[in-house]
C-alpha cells in the first residue's frame, strides 16, 4: 500500500508542526519552572535565586547606594551592579580566592578597621555633643590658611638664642640664612609652605 504523495506531504508538515509545539511546550515548562519567581526571590543569577533580603543586605552595606538615581531605572542600574557582584563573588569563591594568603591578610587589616570604626561609633561619636557654635566655629578656623616658616636647631640652648633673636627684632629669613646653610629648593629650607587648622 503507498500513500499518495500530496498525503505524505501533509503526514510530514503535521508531523513537523506537532514536533515544533511539543518542543516549545517542553521549553516553556521547564523555563517556567526554573525562572518561576516565588514572593522572597527578586532576582535569578545563573542557578541561584537573590531574595530580598539578600539584595538588601547589600545595598544596606554600599555606601554608593543613597547617591544612585531614583525611580525604576535608578534601581535596575543598581541591580545590574549587584548581578556583577555576586557572580564575581561566586567566581571568586569557585577560584579558591578566599584561601589565599593576600585576600586573607587585606580582610584582617579591613576586619580591624572595622573595629575601630565601630569602636569610635559607639563609644565616642554617639558621647559627644557638639552645638552649632562650634561646628561654625571650626569650619571658620578650617577655612584660614596659615604660611609656616620654621627654624631648627640641634639642642635647647641654640633654639632659646633663636628665639630671643626674633623677639628683638632679627627678620626671620636672616636667621633662616643663618640656620640653614645649605638650602634644597626641592626641599624648602626654613618654608614649610601653607596649612589649615
Amino acid at each position: 500500500m503507498f500513500l499518495h504523495k500530496k498525503y505524505f506531504i501533509k503526514i510530514r508538515l503535521i508531523s513537523i508542526v506537532i514536533f515544533f509545539f511539543a518542543f516549545t511546550l517542553t521549553i516553556v515548562i521547564y523555563c517556567k519552572d526554573k525562572f518561576s519567581l516565588d514572593k522572597n526571590t527578586v532576582l535569578i543569577v545563573g542557578d541561584e535565586r537573590i531574595s530580598l533580603e539578600t539584595l538588601r543586605s547589600y545595598y544596606e552595606l554600599d555606601p554608593a547606594f543613597p547617591g544612585f538615581r531614583k525611580g525604576s531605572e535608578g534601581l535596575y542600574e543598581y541591580v545590574d551592579i549587584i548581578t556583577d557582584k555576586i557572580l564575581s563573588e561566586k567566581l571568586a569563591r569557585q577560584e579558591g580566592i578566599l584561601d589565599s594568603i593576600p585576600f586573607k591578610r587585606h580582610l584582617a587589616y579591613k576586619r580591624k578597621e572595622l573595629i575601630i570604626k565601630q569602636f569610635y561609633k559607639e563609644k565616642i561619636e554617639n558621647r559627644i555633643d557638639i552645638s552649632e557654635d562650634e561646628v561654625r566655629n571650626a569650619f571658620l578656623k578650617m577655612s584660614v590658611m596659615l604660611h609656616v616658616k620654621h627654624l631648627y636647631s640641634p639642642n635647647l640652648l641654640e633654639a632659646e638664642n633663636l628665639f630671643k633673636a626674633l623677639q628683638s627684632g632679627i627678620p626671620f629669613d636672616s636667621l633662616a640664612q643663618l640656620v640653614f646653610t645649605v638650602i634644597d629648593e626641592h626641599q624648602g629650607g626654613a618654608d614649610l609652605g601653607e596649612i589649615s587648622w
